[in-house]
């Protein structure tokens, strides 16, 4: 059975990356800092300005679109209907995007 090598990281790259991340997974388990929580779906807080600093514009999809409106379906259920434009009950994505 041939594969290809492109699919795995090699015995040098193995022991760069355990070279970079053992002194942090060391230091981890030393500190053991406390995970910073935030709402599922929502990005930390100065997460967009730190992007925006860095050259990155973030935009929404409709999973983040879903996940912050969850809670008000009859809103999310006419939203889709408004873009099912022919009632099949998918979204084309070039007709959301003339929309």
């Amino acid at each position: 059975m041939h594969t290809s090598q492109a699919l795995f990281v090699s015995a040098a790259e193995l022991v760069e990356a355990w070279r970079i991340f053992t002194p942090l997974l060391h230091q981890i388990d030393e500190q053991r800092p406390q995970p910073t929580l935030h709402a599922f779906g929502s990005l930390p807080p100065g997460y967009v300005a730190w992007a925006k600093q860095r050259g990155i514009e973030m935009q929404s999809t409709w999973h983040e679109y879903v996940i912050a409106n969850g809670d008000r379906v009859e809103e999310i259920t006419r939203v889709f209907a408004e873009l099912d434009k022919d009632n099949s009950g998918a979204l084309h994505l070039l007709a959301c995007l003339l929309a």
